[in-house]
């Protein structure tokens, strides 16, 4: 497979003997092709040539780029979210192409009981067999990764490359060896105790693998954005049973895709292992002034007041950058629109309107009455921040500003989770932009946020959550603890309607009126949602590729398919 953009083919070379000793399957070589010379994967490796053509030979050997036994499972993720065989095969490769692996360091381990004994004891021993584990935000999932390790060689895969050199070290100092990938790339392949790394670390070689474990599985990270749109659970499931290991995902929740796929879900509740979590109401005039556009309410201007006498940041999150998402004039009540497109403007930080749709600017004029003076109908997270600097003591900064441990008021959108270190109180100053967005993922994004909040809070901080909508049943939930209801009256929903994860959902992009001379199976649907996007619905996979082929075929790359995107 030659490593060429848009070049989606596998091509016959013959092998010198010089090679012929040390090539293997997924080793790193140099070809001949089209006249020049290019990169590429050996993806298969026969004895004998079909036909009596003359090959051209290989030109040399790098090394090795995917682990061998990973290669066919390169070749069904392609498939599976129609992408191309390269695209996946660059993702499953060394950071460096590898010439020589590194030595065994497995370690012979102390027995299950003989281990953490209070973590042990907190977690549980996990069923045989694949199995979901639901545990509160604080609770550490590291114990379970020992149950796993002690019996067999581990592959962990965590959201973000941050919680991976963390369990990393705390791996090392219960006594295991551990491969941090992809730096530690050669002593993975050479065989450890544990191997760990972000999303990407599911292609990574784990000699002898027993289990893979998937920390926060329901966490946005774990989507790869470019197509094809793989899962790293999905691909974790599939490289699970290929290789006769077993499959262990943790989650605050457990997502709805989860909750039909796994037939053993273990439940760890345990309310003093969460923060408290406080819903304002934004209708109610008390706490906003009387202001409907007001989200500095009384709770939050309460914490924040304190926030510059403290060493701990506060940290305020709205998904809305820019100074305002939504004006009106205040002389003639009219909302600001784009001149050419008519879509509603946005205010930026040099104060210049802009549109989102068709990228246009003009100058901050009513166009209706002339006048300059606007209302903020929907504030963006600039607007909090300058209102905050007005009146507050602390640092007001957004996450490019943060420095730890310097009790910063840290107002952004959702990066700022991501990037603030500690936290005493994080407060989502209006969760109905994710809430009720009306996409399908509305609910399990809304709460990846909240649980992402209550891990950096811990389970002494707080968490507040403003809202028009109080009475939302996520929301209630929240506040009770109690999620598994709501989560399963959203499955019966679904399935009631034949909605993920009951069937799938491949969202097109680009000049999708080229799809409407594709012929859908039964029970296949197309839904066009702007003149540039649409959504195809299909009951399972085979319909699904048999569409996805037609669309390739007649559209090419003026159609971009994204299986199974997180944002739907």
């Amino acid at each position: 497979m030659p490593d060429v953009s848009g070049v989606d083919k596998v091509f016959d070379y013959s092998v010198p003997e010089k090679f012929a000793a040390v090539l293997n399957v997924g080793d790193k070589v140099r070809v001949t092709l089209n006249n020049r010379r290019v990169g590429g994967w050996v993806v298969d490796i026969s004895q004998s040539q079909s036909g009596s053509y003359e090959l051209s030979p290989i030109v040399s050997a790098s090394g090795v780029g995917v682990v061998a036994d990973v290669v066919p499972l390169t070749q069904q993720v392609a498939r599976r979210w129609g992408g191309s065989w390269r695209s996946v095969l660059v993702s499953a490769s060394a950071p460096k192409v590898r010439l020589e692996r590194g030595s065994a360091s497995r370690r012979t381990k102390r027995r299950a009981s003989e281990g953490t004994t209070s973590d042990n004891e907190a977690a549980g021993q996990l069923p045989d067999g694949d199995v979901l584990v639901v545990s509160p935000p604080s609770r550490s999932v590291m114990s379970l990764v020992e149950q796993c390790a002690v019996a067999g060689p581990t592959l962990v895969v965590c959201p973000t490359v941050k919680m991976a050199l963390r369990g990393a070290a705390s791996l090392r100092r219960r006594g295991f060896s551990v491969a941090s990938y992809p730096d530690d790339w050669s002593e993975a392949f050479g065989g450890v105790d544990v191997v760990i790394g972000p999303r990407t670390a599911v292609w990574a070689p784990c000699p002898g693998l027993s289990a893979i474990v998937v920390i926060d599985e329901h966490d946005e990270a774990h989507w790869e954005e470019r197509v094809p749109t793989w899962n790293a659970l999905d691909v974790a499931r599939m490289r699970a049973a290929t290789s006769t290991a077993r499959l262990v995902a943790t989650s605050t929740f457990g997502s709805l895709k989860s909750r039909t796929a796994f037939a053993q879900i273990v439940h760890e509740t345990s309310n003093r292992l969460w923060p408290k979590i406080e819903v304002v109401d934004l209708l109610n005039p008390e706490l906003t002034g009387g202001l409907r556009s007001n989200l500095l309410t009384r709770p939050v201007l309460e914490i924040v007041g304190n926030a510059g006498t403290e060493v701990s940041t506060t940290v305020m999150v709205l998904n809305a950058k820019g100074r305002a998402r939504l004006l009106a004039c205040v002389s003639c009540k009219e909302t600001q629109r784009c001149a050419h497109c008519e879509s509603v403007v946005v205010q930026r930080d040099d104060e210049l309107f802009h549109c989102p749709k068709c990228d246009s600017t003009r100058t901050p004029i009513c166009q209706k009455c002339g006048r300059t003076s606007f209302r903020f109908v929907r504030l963006g997270s600039t607007n909090v921040r300058e209102q905050l600097n007005a009146s507050m003591k602390g640092r007001v900064v957004n996450v490019e500003g943060y420095e730890a441990g310097r009790g910063d008021i840290v107002v952004d959108t959702e990066t700022a989770l991501h990037r603030v270190d500690e936290a005493s109180t994080v407060c989502f100053l209006d969760i109905d932009s994710e809430l009720e967005s009306g996409r399908l993922d509305a609910i399990t994004s809304t709460l990846s946020s909240v649980a992402r909040a209550a891990r950096l809070v811990g389970s002494k901080g707080r968490i507040i959550v403003q809202s028009r909508n109080i009475s939302h049943p996520v929301l209630v939930a929240l506040a009770s603890g109690l999620l598994d209801d709501v989560l399963d009256k959203e499955l019966e929903m679904r399935r009631s309607l034949n909605l993920p994860p009951f069937s799938l959902i491949v969202e097109a992009t680009g000049e999708v009126n080229r799809l409407d001379d594709i012929q859908l199976p039964l029970g296949s649907s197309l839904a066009k949602m702007s003149s540039d996007r649409a959504l195809l619905r299909f009951a399972d996979d085979e319909a699904m590729w048999a569409v996805l082929s037609q669309v390739k075929a007649s559209a090419g790359r003026h159609v971009r398919l994204a299986v199974e995107p997180y944002r739907q």
